[in-house]
Order: structure tokens, then C-alpha cells, then sequence
């Protein structure tokens, strides 16, 4: 008589840690163009079922478990949960993303890419700090903004995956990335590589630089303020150099052609 064999599969992202969902994007990116190994890899991480008990099951149980991870896979639309309780310490999402610290805007924005990768957890530690008040309803406060401190990023390995997406997708409906890109992006233009190449390498801290007037004294006072209006003031000098670079080019071509 044959032993049964219990299949587990689960049905949506709650079930889920980042810390396996990690290793999954891992072990995919590896067999890339080799989906029967690809779909050995999702069903032993997320079902628990090891190459020798995949032989065993029957192409159309085999399939059906293909097709509803196939569906668990698909589904990344959760909602924000703005609070998270790790260890006995109560985090909070930063309440307002528009008001954020420039600083931690800027230590989010270092990554090439912001995605779920394993890089999230160093943002969940900026995005999410220990609350220090709660007030009436859902109003509350959380820790300032302290900088790239030494972080323990393994707590949000075990913190499953609905948590993950929603906190991602609130981010990117918010504007968090990208926002103002043209602030950021080297120019490629006529500026030569020599000036792409410094843009690419001090691209946050020429901003810093640009908000505190070039006064060294006044950069950590500028890490402090609110992302909105550090961005609106840096696209307004921005837009407004390029206006002045557009005009001169034109009185100089205007005296040219006297």
C-alpha cells in the first residue's frame, strides 16, 4: 500500500517570509530559461517537497500545484500595514512620506534599484522606526531619522511577504520612487563624461550642498527637513539654471549673428 503523501501549498503571501522569498528570486535568477527546474526550486521552498517526492506525484496533482503557485506568485497587491511588532518593539511606517527626513529619502535612494531584494530590509529599518507616541485615532510619531546606523536587518527576514508588498506598494503610489528623477539623473547631454561621471558618484551630496549654501555647518540641519520641500526648492534652482543656461546661449548666438 502505497504511503500518502500530504501536499501543503499555500495560498497567499501571508504564509511566506522574506527570507524565503529571497532564496526563491535567488534560485530562479540561477536556472533562468529552465522552467522544470525553476518549478522544482518554487515547490520544494514553498511547499516543503524534495526532487525525490516531485518524482512521485502524478503529472495532473503536479500540474494543479504548478498553477496555483503560478496564481500565489501573481498576486503582490496588499495593503500598507503601518505598524509591526518585532521582538517586544512596536515599529510604526513613516507617517508621512512627503514630510520624511531628506536624509533618509537619501540613504533609500542609494540603491540602483529599489525592489525586493536584499536591500529591502536596510529600508524597512529607515521606513519603519519604533514609535515614541501614540494620539487619539491613528495619529502617532516615531523615532527621528538617526542616519545608516549599525541596523540588525535579519528581523525583517522573518516578516512574511503580504507585509512586504504592501509597505512596497504604498511606497511606489506615494512617489517614493522615483520622485523628482531628474534631480538625480546624470546628464547625459553635451556636458561630457567627465560631468556624468561626477553626477553619477555625488549625486545626493551635491543636493545637501546645494540646500545648505555650501555652509558645512548647516548639512545635518538640511538632512533634517522635510523631503517635499527639498525637492520642490532643488526642481525651482534646478528648472531656473536651466532657463538662465537657455537664455545666455540665445544672447550669445543673437550677438553671433549681429
Amino acid at each position: 500500500m502505497k504511503k500518502a503523501i500530504e501536499i501543503k501549498v499555500p495560498n497567499d503571501y501571508s504564509a511566506i517570509t522574506l527570507r524565503q522569498y529571497i532564496k526563491i528570486q535567488k534560485d530562479i535568477k540561477n536556472y533562468e530559461g529552465e522552467k522544470e527546474a525553476q518549478d522544482a526550486f518554487l515547490i520544494y521552498n514553498l511547499c516543503g517537497l524534495t526532487p525525490e517526492t516531485i518524482s512521485k506525484i502524478d503529472s495532473v496533482t503536479l500540474s494543479g500545484i504548478r498553477d496555483d503557485l503560478d496564481k500565489l506568485m501573481s498576486k503582490t497587491d496588499y495593503d500598507l500595514q503601518r505598524f509591526k511588532t518585532i521582538e517586544g518593539v512596536k515599529y510604526g511606517f513613516e507617517p508621512n512620506l512627503s514630510e520624511m527626513p531628506y536624509g533618509a529619502y537619501l540613504d533609500i535612494t542609494k540603491f540602483e534599484e529599489i525592489t525586493i531584494d536584499k536591500n529591502w530590509p536596510q529600508i524597512c529599518n529607515i521606513l519603519f522606526r519604533p514609535i515614541t507616541k501614540t494620539k487619539v485615532g491613528v495619529f502617532y510619531e516615531i523615532e527621528p531619522y538617526k542616519g545608516a546606523e549599525p541596523w540588525d536587518d535579519d528581523k525583517w527576514l522573518d516578516v512574511t511577504m503580504d507585509f512586504h508588498f504592501g509597505c512596497f506598494l504604498h511606497s511606489y503610489l506615494q512617489g517614493l520612487t522615483p520622485r523628482y528623477p531628474e534631480l538625480f539623473e546624470a546628464d547625459g547631454g553635451d556636458s561630457g563624461q567627465h560631468q556624468q561621471n561626477f553626477g553619477r558618484k555625488w549625486k545626493g551630496y551635491t543636493t545637501i550642498v546645494l540646500l545648505a549654501n555650501e555652509d558645512i555647518t548647516k548639512f545635518n540641519e538640511v538632512l533634517k527637513k522635510p523631503l517635499e520641500e527639498c525637492l520642490l526648492y532643488l526642481s525651482y534652482k534646478q528648472d531656473k539654471a536651466q532657463l538662465e543656461q537657455l537664455l545666455h546661449k540665445q544672447m550669445i548666438s543673437k550677438y553671433k549673428n549681429k
